[in-house]
């Protein structure tokens, strides 16, 4: 801001400069207002733009600001013509420049010249070559001084502010200047740029998208923001936010700012409120999942233990007896699977497991065997069909593998309610997709099925969801994970097309290890 003031002492006295704040308070003038318009620079100083400058002349000056605070952009205008209390008519000339900061309005600089004797000289110089030549060099003199006061402004500002000339007809953009911030940002020497094309310089800058903007200013003459965009080249790296605008003389100027601190700030406070939030789901999910289904487990033993302490002294039925701790048993076994479901899990969300061949035959085998001992009171049959001809085949998978047989088959028991005969189907074959060799498995039912409405969601945590309306369990949960973890593939079809309740076929695909 010492430099903007600075810069305002130094105005000639046939221009005057005021400084508004973000709320539109003036609180910088020079003395030139005293000499053009006759108020003294007291009387503005303190005064809200909006509110305050209802009458001629300054009312004309309130209409400019709420275009150039409106739009956000520089407002240049060549000659504002106004009505004095004296009479008299005077014209100015100057720019509307709002400050911004953090990509919002933070105050606005005007900068007014009084251009009569121009205006009026200008008329003159149409009867008189000699007048025009005079008024011509006076013209060259105050613009020179005006590119002397501008160069001030133009090194000062914290923006970096590039200055382009178009070159072959709009299809390249020649530096001709460039101001000690945006040397900085780029971490380049103007001597370095000047005359050279952007390309150059800036190779990335297509990609970037910036040149396009250029082009389109330079031909239309509107100006255009560039939002935040990530830069990078072989040399340098980094966001950055363009507003481009064009000048009378033709020239194109990029006003921008380094905003790579901000995004990378964003970037980990995005991502850490990402990890929370998933930590916080996690935890809570493993905590409704233990409280809701541990707590069935433990009413189902609780009620066997209560039936069983009101028959003991009755008539002993050996028969109901052994019915009632075979149900305890089988509720102790589901809490201890529910139990270790959960550690392995909470595993998998944080190590890499180490992935081998494991042969398929066998752990099939030994889950037919876990299915079958755990549903020993039903009539369980499952059978496997090869559809392949090596007697040895591996997938690539670890110990885990076990984990997603016995889920799988678990299921497809307990939710078949037939009392006679339970029948589960599996069958191995071989696909290749795109080039990838799979060992694929179907494991058919013939129980309740899914319906289509669930199949999509099956295989998702029920993170957030209502525990209590879950019906496949973890277990699903715990295959998934898995199977994501071997670069495979799950998910389920009807064993009976177009109708759900005739069964399930889960099909997975294992990647095979030759």
């Amino acid at each position: 801001m010492k430099n903007v003031e600075n810069q305002i002492s130094g105005v000639t006295k046939r221009g005057f400069c005021w400084i508004s704040d973000i709320n539109d308070i003036i609180f910088q003038v020079n003395n030139g207002i005293e000499v053009i318009l006759g108020i003294s620079k007291y009387e503005l100083i303190g005064s809200n733009v909006l509110k305050d400058f209802t009458e001629e002349p300054l009312k004309s000056f309130r209409i400019l600001y709420l275009k150039a605070k409106a739009s956000l952009e520089t407002l240049y205008f060549d000659t504002l013509r106004l009505e004095m209390p004296s009479k008299k008519t005077i014209y100015l000339s100057g720019w509307l420049v709002p400050m911004m900061k953090e990509g919002k309005f933070n105050g606005m600089i005007c900068t007014m010249k009084d251009v009569t004797e121009k205006i009026e000289t200008l008329k003159k110089l149409r009867a008189s070559n000699r007048v025009l030549k005079r008024k011509l060099d006076e013209k060259r003199e105050k613009l020179r001084i005006s590119e002397k006061e501008y160069q001030e402004l133009f090194n000062n500002i914290n923006c970096g502010v590039a200055v382009y000339e178009a070159k072959d007809d709009g299809e390249d953009f020649i530096f001709v200047d460039f101001n000690l911030a945006a040397e900085r940002i780029e971490q380049v020497k103007k001597e370095d740029i000047i005359g050279k094309s952007i390309i150059q310089v800036f190779p990335g800058v297509k990609e970037f998208g910036l040149f396009k903007v250029f082009q389109r200013v330079w031909r239309t003459g509107k100006p255009e923001v560039h939002p935040d965009r990530l830069y990078k080249d072989h040399r340098i790296e980094g966001w950055r936010r363009n507003y481009v605008y064009k000048l009378p003389t033709g020239k194109v100027v990029a006003v921008y700012s380094d905003v790579t601190r901000q995004k990378i700030s964003e970037q980990k406070l995005t991502n850490s409120e990402k990890r929370y939030k998933e930590a916080y789901d996690l935890a809570n999910f493993y905590k409704d999942l233990l409280a809701h289904d541990m707590n069935n487990i433990l009413q189902a033993i609780i009620s066997s233990l209560d039936y069983y302490e009101l028959i003991k002294n009755a008539s002993f039925d050996s028969k109901e007896s052994e019915n009632i701790i075979k149900n305890i048993r089988t509720h102790t076994k589901r809490g201890a699977r529910l139990i270790s479901n959960v550690r392995k899990l909470v595993k998998l969300e944080k190590m890499t497991y180490r992935l081998y061949g494991v042969d398929v035959q066998e752990e099939l085998e030994k889950a037919i065997r876990n299915t079958i001992k755990s549903f020993n009171d039903k009539n369980v049959k499952i059978s496997l069909k090869r559809k392949i001809q090596d007697m040895e085949v591996k997938v690539l998978a670890n110990d885990l593998l076990i984990d997603i047989f016995d889920n799988l088959l678990n299921n497809a028991v307990k939710f078949n309610y037939n009392e006679k005969e339970i029948i589960v189907d599996i069958i191995i074959s071989e696909v290749n997709i795109e080039g990838i060799e799979y060992i694929k498995f179907e494991f058919i039912d013939r129980g309740i099925g899914i319906p289509e409405e669930r199949k999509k969601n099956l295989f998702i945590r029920a993170y957030n969801k209502d525990i209590s309306k879950r019906r496949m369990g973890l277990g699903l949960s715990l295959v998934q994970k898995i199977i994501t973890m071997y670069g495979g593939k799950i998910w389920v079809e009807n064993r009976v097309e177009g109708d759900y309740s005739e069964g399930s076929n889960f099909i997975v695909l294992l990647k095979k290890v030759s």
